[in-house]
């Protein structure tokens, strides 16, 4: 499978890609459920996919401003009109 681009992005796509990790925070929703803010990165734009409320515990060890393969699905979610990946798996690239 060739690598995806931010700018190829479509819903129901299947994702293997490295991207820059530009931020992540740990917040709560109003309900106080907790997610994890992303901001994924690659040479042709930003993406801040959606992981739900669930704890991700897999995506915590990930670091600010380095790089992750990243494999899964970008699906699409309607009621807010963005994107998550599904069944993203991550690894650091080997230097």
């Amino acid at each position: 499978m060739k690598q995806t681009f931010v700018k190829d992005l479509r819903p129901d796509s299947p994702v293997r890609s490295t991207f820059l990790v530009q931020s992540k925070e740990r917040k709560t929703t109003s309900n106080g459920a907790a997610y994890l803010d992303l901001s994924l990165q690659d040479t042709t734009g930003v993406i801040s996919p959606n992981f739900g409320t669930t704890p991700n515990a897999p995506l915590l060890p990930l670091k600010q401003t380095t790089l992750y393969k990243w494999k899964g699905m970008w699906k699409a979610i309607a009621a807010r009109r963005s994107f998550a990946f599904g069944g993203s798996r991550f690894a650091r690239p080997k230097k």
